[in-house]
């Protein structure tokens, strides 16, 4: 926050001081020891004439003092200012990417990834296939991990333990229907092994064309 008047500053819930948000900082203990209600604004703590007095606790002894100084640096005539955290620092002008980038945890970028997410995409799909990526769907190994007793055979083709890999691509039913599918597409370099497939789908062995079906 850029102080101007100290009006639109909330005291306890913006981040006036370099100390961070007050609230966080102190607790509703905070708001006794100060004398400060709740709803007060910056303007409203700094300038309301109320007793001060000697602290036991440091913290409210220097939020006592930054008063002091933002007392001096109020000025009635300009608005407060919002600023945002982006790459460079704060700036007036609020940007989703960068506020997204700052929040969101980077890790390296997979090799499938434009496999998955591509212009052409259909959303839910895509979801689904990151699921599948990141083998977080609710296939019936992983739901016997944290529910004892339930039968993790496969319901297709009754045969193996239900897995991804078995699922999409081993199964004897679903493979019939990926060979249907894609047959044709792959060619002699057919194949049923999830790792190869995304292999394929992340590579550029295969013309455009045939990589996007």
């Amino acid at each position: 926050m850029e102080i101007g008047n100290g009006r639109h500053i909330s005291f306890w819930y913006d981040k006036w001081s370099d100390k961070g948000i007050i609230a966080e900082v102190l607790g509703d203990r905070g708001m006794i020891g100060l004398g400060i209600r709740k709803e007060a604004t910056l303007a409203e703590a700094a300038l309301r004439f109320r007793r001060k007095r000697k602290h036991r606790l440091e913290v409210l002894n220097e939020l006592e003092r930054s008063l002091d100084t933002v007392r001096s640096l109020i000025c009635n005539e300009s608005e407060d200012i919002s600023t945002w955290r982006g790459k460079m620092g704060y700036k007036p002008n609020f940007s989703t990417r960068e506020t997204w980038d700052k929040l969101r945890e980077v890790n390296e970028k997979q090799m499938w990834a434009k496999g998955v997410w591509f212009s052409m995409a259909t959303p839910k799909f895509a979801f689904i296939v990151w699921l599948a990526m990141t083998n977080r769907l609710s296939t019936m190994d992983r739901i016997a991990k944290w529910s004892q007793g339930v039968d993790n055979v496969c319901v297709l083709c009754h045969t193996e333990a239900e897995t991804r890999d078995h699922l999409f691509f081993k199964c004897s039913y679903s493979d019939q229907l990926w060979r249907y599918l894609v047959g044709g597409i792959l060619g002699s370099s057919y194949t049923d092994s999830w790792t190869e497939i995304v292999q394929k789908t992340s590579g550029s062995t295969l013309d455009k064309k045939s990589l996007f079906c």
